[in-house]
């Protein structure tokens, strides 16, 4: 499997599509950072805690993850 080359703008896009899909609407003030990491990338939320959108925030990370296996961040 070859992986996907792409931007953090473009990862973040990935992740809210999935999300809005079969989680819900996105919650409008979660903001969704794509950090660099060696090797890969890393997902970040802000703010970082909100007890109503546990579930959906746990969603969140988990299609990060899945992503994660697939798709590289471009440099």
């Amino acid at each position: 499997m070859t992986d996907e080359l792409r931007t953090a703008s473009e990862i973040a896009s990935l992740i809210k599509a999935r999300a809005t899909s079969s989680l819900g609407p996105w919650p409008r003030d979660l903001q969704i950072y794509i950090f660099s990491e060696t090797p890969g990338w890393r997902c970040g939320l802000s703010p970082a805690t909100q007890e109503s959108d546990a579930e959906y925030r746990d969603g969140i990370l988990g299609i990060a993850k899945q992503l994660q296996r697939t798709v590289k961040l471009a440099p």
